[in-house]
């Protein structure tokens, strides 16, 4: 290595196994090490190239790692590396004796990320490596402090934290830093959906269309072509415009050939731009995430082409399938065009590669938005912009999908939307990790399968609604630490959920709700009317909590109860502990509606089914949704369920429906932030 001056970032390209496995190769990134000490490296990234390569193994480095704690000092680790980046983890007992090695020796660590490798790795697969990192997570014996609570600054990194909250009872959760679980959140989805279309695919779900335009996929070309007098070109200026508006713009550009009235329709009429309709492919295909088949530098090309060339106002502009990157240079200025035309409903996506590219700063230049979403960015910070009420006046809807941005430019952001009334946070893993909703005017936050360490309700005096939805998008949850969710000042909060006992750690004003408290009027949320919880039944200690949870809410009239699998579970509560269960004020004087989703025949859902049926006074349905298996199946689950029909009940004649989900359920994120829809978890 005869590099001249200081290195801050090394790169190593290693196969496990052999690197850093027997005498000469671990002694080789012994030696390497030495030379990027005297280098002054400060982020040190290991890429393990596939296990395939690794032909035969020269013996490997067991997890005790007595090789590693014979290795001399080495000085980048002791005084420089702040961050070590594992590509292609794979679970093997020499990866992690290295792993261990560099907690123990690196001083002034600040992240540690550990990328899963890639591969068709089922569910069990993830749950194994999972918890083969965990005596990592746990680890005490560390070179490098633990991080405090507080939140790091733009763009900081933390080292793996150990605190608790001061006022839990619970033993600490120790969790993975931001970017690390950011990374293996990114993985676990990819994992699951077979690639990462998958994370496209759950973005572009979740995007909103244009509304009330349609996009389809007809085109004027292929009208059949007919004689007579041009009748349509005599209509009124407006009319014209009006139809002008609702074609797909490749089709609404070319009525500009038909003559110059028509030229001059085309200019004035609002812009409906939806780069979906410069496609050659179907709308559907694309939002399955299919970007294989999309030229993104084509249609980037056309999208620049479409905003110089039209000189009229901007109404809605949805750009979903650019590559921002090949454009970026570009992206300032169409962002001062539409901030120029005045454009009100805006989406603003970049393909997912790279994750983290720089958001411009002129996108908090355009105070005509009503709408805005934004997905796959870093935003720019707002250090250097005046807030106030001034940036966004008239926003109204505001979506953060896999965005990089922290705590304070989140505050920055609902100061300067005085009329917001809906925040959506989706895929988003730690970032911020810590999201305090401070707004007069919100109506409703979606927090949808993201990872936060608290979700606040500070000021919300509007709020009707927090929904939460796979908080840890199907990664082994024990890994991270618990979402604490914090209610304060939200006098109108009306629909909660789904509140997830494994992973949401519940505090009331400054109470943490937990096993064994006693209640008092301060502990609890009467404006709660529609109430969503996931239990794991088979897990004892977290069923425990499910009725300290409901005396939270006690004016709760629908209650939604979705039961979670427990793959290993731990005591299940029979009928005798919930007649043991004290009165619980919102089944005795107000439920009258319980849906209990996702039905598997378990004795303990049977036993808190007959608990319902005998506390509820007002009930008058409830619900059983069974999962969607097959005729069999769904015939024994009937016949397991048949004897509530004459069980005890605290009510007059409540109606029992059974439901069979077929193709799986209407619940939707867009029926969730539907705030139209009374109960957004409801689907009978």
């Amino acid at each position: 290595m005869d590099a001249a001056g200081d290195i801050m970032r090394a790169i190593f390209a290693c196969i496990p196994g052999m690197p850093y496995a027997g005498s000469r190769g671990a002694a080789a990134l012994s030696r390497w090490l030495g030379v990027l000490a005297a280098k002054g490296v400060q982020e040190l990234v290991l890429v393990f190239l596939p296990s395939a390569e690794a032909d035969e193994p020269t013996g490997k480095l067991n997890y005790k790692f007595k090789f590693w704690q014979v290795v001399v000092p080495v000085e980048c680790l002791k005084l420089h590396i702040k961050k070590v980046v594992f590509k292609n983890f794979r679970g093997e007992r020499s990866e992690l004796a290295f792993l261990r090695f560099v907690l123990e020796r690196a001083q002034i660590l600040q992240t540690l990320v550990v990328v899963l490798a890639d591969g068709d790795r089922d569910h069990a697969s993830q749950d194994e490596l999972g918890n083969r990192l965990k005596p990592l997570i746990y680890s005490t014996h560390r070179a490098s402090k633990c991080a405090d609570e507080t939140p790091p600054a733009a763009g900081g990194m933390r080292a793996t934290e150990c605190s608790c909250h001061p006022r839990s009872s619970h033993r600490p959760h120790p969790h993975l830093d931001p970017i690390m679980a950011r990374a293996m959140c990114a993985h676990a989805m990819e994992q699951s959906m077979d690639s990462m279309e998958g994370i496209m695919r759950v973005v572009l779900t979740c995007l909103p269309t244009p509304e009330p335009f349609s996009t389809s996929h007809g085109s004027l070309s292929s009208a059949a072509g007919g004689g007579g007098d041009d009748r349509i070109s005599r209509l009124p200026g407006a009319l014209l415009s009006n139809i002008v508006s609702r074609l797909p713009v490749r089709d609404a550009a070319r009525t500009a050939v038909l003559s110059t009235r028509w030229r001059r329709v085309w200019a004035s009429t609002p812009l409906v731009l939806d780069d979906v309709d410069l496609l050659d492919i179907p709308d559907e295909d694309l939002r399955r995430g299919h970007s294989h088949r999309v030229d993104l530098a084509a249609v980037a090309s056309r999208v620049s082409r479409v905003l110089h060339s039209h000189r009229g106002p901007y109404l809605c502009v949805h750009l979903t399938c650019c590559n921002m990157a090949t454009h970026w240079p570009l992206l300032s200025y169409w962002l001062s065009l539409l901030a120029a035309n005045g454009v009100q409903d805006l989406v603003w996506s970049n393909r997912p590669n790279p994750f983290d590219l720089p958001l411009p700063v002129d996108i908090l230049r355009i105070p005509s938005l009503r709408r805005l979403y934004l997905a796959f960015w870093t935003f720019p910070g707002m250090g250097g912009v005046a807030r106030g009420p001034h940036v966004f006046p008239h926003l109204r809807e505001l979506g953060l999908y896999f965005i990089n941005i922290n705590a304070q430019d989140l505050d920055g952001l609902l100061q300067c939307s005085p009329v917001l009334e809906t925040l959506a946070l989706v895929s988003n893993s730690y970032s911020p990790s810590h999201i305090r909703v401070r707004s007069r005017t919100l109506r409703c936050v979606l927090f949808w399968m993201s990872l936060a360490q608290e979700i606040a309700l500070v000021v919300a005096p509007r709020l009707d609604r927090l929904i939460l939805w796979k908080t840890f998008m199907g990664f082994p949850g024990e890994i991270f630490r618990r979402t604490r969710i914090k209610i304060g000042y939200a006098t109108e909060l009306r629909v909660l959920g789904y509140l997830e006992l494994r992973m949401h750690e519940l505090e009331i004003g400054n109470t943490t709700i937990e096993a064994g408290i006693k209640m008092s009027s301060d502990k609890t949320v009467p404006s709660v009317k529609i109430l969503a919880l996931k239990v794991r039944f088979g897990i004892r200690n977290e069923a425990k909590l499910l009725p300290v949870f409901l005396r939270c809410f006690p004016n709760v009239e629908t209650l939604h109860v979705m039961s979670d699998d427990a793959h290993d579970p731990t005591g299940k509560l029979n009928l005798k502990f919930w007649h043991d269960v004290g009165p619980i004020e919102c089944l005795h004087s107000h439920v009258n509606k319980v849906v209990f989703h996702m039905f598997r025949g378990e004795r303990s859902e049977l036993a808190f089914l007959k608990f319902i049926l005998e506390r509820a006074a007002a009930l008058q349905k409830i619900v059983v949704v069974l999962a969607n298996r097959d005729q069999a199946w769904v015939d024994e689950m009937r016949t397991k369920l048949r004897p509530l029909a004459t069980a005890k009940r605290a009510s007059d004649n409540p109606t029992l429906l059974i439901v069979v989900l077929e193709g799986g359920s209407a619940w939707s994120f867009h029926r969730a932030s539907d705030l139209s829809v009374n109960d957004p978890f409801d689907y009978c």
